[in-house]
């Protein structure tokens, strides 16, 4: 099969996402309205940096992003590949190793190939697979291991299909599951598994649609779930679930909202967590929306249900999720506007359903950037590229896209990070009706309300339309501060903790005829 040359950004790094970047603001307000939303937040950095988890690790020797990278049995991390940059021929074989005991980096043998976004397993043997990922020359079907006690590379069987924002799985058994990916800007539905011992692939049953940018857990029963990314280039709902020994596909209970590119990880309760990534990406008219949201996937009813929401969009972090030993889910960077990356942090708490904001990084670690959880129980974010100014031209891209040698260690604490749900006074609900986005007789329910600092001057409004909404304030009194709680999806919550006596006023920005009050009074 001929593999097209295509540059470096015509895939999904932003084949899709190119047409998002530089329209002017004005040119977006007057186009896509609700949508600014999740696209215009601007990242605020509340949480205390004083009580900051984030220190600066010692930086890699190249800069990267969209590196392929594996724990090894000794416990250092092994990153291979990147880009340097988004210009044309610029994967990278080089590779390195970072020691979490001595916070060093160390270069090792490179790749026999340069490839950028490739995927990585540690296998049963010790050695780690590499799998496809964007060549000089384009999409690769080409596979390496790395043995780690020779510091070797060594070419293995050919994967039938070049892969590319694909997703690889370790099966209970020790064979290696690739599904979906994009090769050349058409994705594919193919899924294939890598037997260690023979070094061969071979094709199994095909997902029921081609995707790319999904996500693709291993559950507790070792059946792989496979959810969200897009296909022709549009955004899916699907959610399925794969069956190594019996190699077919079940179809599941369907996401509420579409996650491209969104993280996803497997929680200690056996709930599956999808987070963030993008709803929206249009070719046609270059929009694109960055989500706030998250679902819940329970694996024994099969379905998902909407959890609490992130403080900020964050888009582009499909390599960028870590369980940590406490439960809890570490969220870093992220995009919120098109090539516009993150410092702030975020933590997901189960117990609650809640994220907080976790501090800041030394730097924006956007798109590509990775992280992970050392041996030492901290979690390491490296890599990815700068917010950067780029001109989307149709056929390439003129501007520089710089990646970072930058990484960040985050030390998890039990008091990091600010609640975004108000948990403190007991409060009161606000809903948003079913219909109310459709029903101008609707409004919010109550839509007036009291209440008293210090005993339930916390406010949760909770959509239960299917509709998207916000909260956002429109008079608040002097020396209060605004609130807007940006997108909400269905299902979502947003809560705000009135501190400051006197009367607020507040609409939803998407249907002007929902406006409420709340009258807070003092204590």
């Amino acid at each position: 099969m001929s593999v097209p040359s295509i540059s470096a950004r015509s895939l999904s790094i932003s084949y899709r996402k190119f047409g998002a970047i530089l329209l002017g603001i004005g040119l977006l307000c007057a186009l896509f309205g609700y949508s600014l939303a999740s696209i215009l937040v601007q990242p605020q950095n509340t949480a205390s940096l004083s009580n900051n988890a984030w220190t600066p690790a010692a930086p890699m020797n190249v800069a990267r992003s969209f590196s392929a990278f594996a724990t090894l049995p000794n416990g250092s991390l092994l990153v291979a590949g990147a880009f340097a940059g988004a210009v044309a021929n610029s994967s990278l074989s080089s590779a390195e190793l970072y020691n979490p005991n001595t916070n060093k980096w160390t270069m090792i043998a490179p790749m026999h190939v340069g490839r950028a976004g490739a995927l990585a397993v540690t296998l049963n043997n010790g050695k780690v697979l590499v799998t496809g990922g964007l060549g000089n020359r384009g999409v690769l079907t080409s596979c390496e291991l790395y043995d780690p006690v020779t510091n070797t590379w060594a070419m293995t069987g050919n994967m039938s299909q070049p892969r590319f924002d694909h997703q690889i799985v370790l099966l209970n058994d020790g064979r290696v599951f690739v599904v979906g990916g994009d090769f050349g800007g058409t994705e594919n539905n193919v899924t294939e598994t890598y037997n260690p011992s023979s070094g061969v692939w071979t094709t199994d049953a095909p997902q029921s649609l081609a995707r790319a940018d999904m996500i693709a857990v291993k559950l507790p029963n070792g059946n792989v779930l496979v959810a969200g990314g897009h296909t022709s280039k549009v955004e899916t709902l699907l959610s399925e679930i794969y069956n190594p020994i019996a190699n077919n596909w079940t179809q599941t209970g369907p996401l509420n909202t579409p996650h491209g590119d969104a993280g996803g990880v497997m929680l200690k309760n056996n709930n599956v967590l999808i987070a963030g990534g993008y709803t929206t990406y249009n070719d046609a008219d270059n929009t694109i929306q960055y989500l706030y949201t998250s679902e819940l996937f329970n694996t024994t009813s099969g379905s998902w249900k909407m959890t609490g929401d992130m403080n900020l969009p964050r888009g582009e972090i499909g390599l960028n999720i870590v369980l940590l030993n406490n439960g809890q889910v570490l969220v870093p960077g992220g995009n919120y506007q098109p090539e516009k990356g993150q410092s702030s942090s975020e933590l997901y708490n189960p117990a609650s359903g809640t994220w907080s904001l976790a501090g800041n990084m030394s730097v924006p670690h956007g798109e590509g950037a990775m992280s992970v959880l050392l041996g030492t129980g901290k979690a390491l974010a490296f890599g990815g590229l700068l917010p950067h100014t780029c001109t989307y031209c149709g056929s390439g891209v003129t501007g520089q896209d710089l990646a970072t040698t930058v990484a960040d260690l985050y030390t998890p604490t039990s008091t990091t990070g600010t609640s975004s749900t108000g948990s403190g006074a007991s409060g009161v609900q606000v809903i948003m009706p079913a219909g109310v986005g459709t029903n101008h007789a609707l409004n919010f329910q109550p839509v007036h309300i009291r209440v008293v600092i210090g005993l339930n001057n916390t406010v949760s409004w909770i959509n239960d339309d299917t509709a998207p909404h916000t909260v956002t304030s429109t008079t608040v009194p002097s020396g209060a501060a605004s609130f807007d709680s940006g997108n909400m999806n269905a299902g979502a919550k947003f809560s705000h903790t009135f501190t400051v006596a006197g009367t607020y006023t507040y609409y939803c920005q998407y249907h002007s005829w929902m406006q409420g009050t709340v009258i807070v009074e003092a204590s």
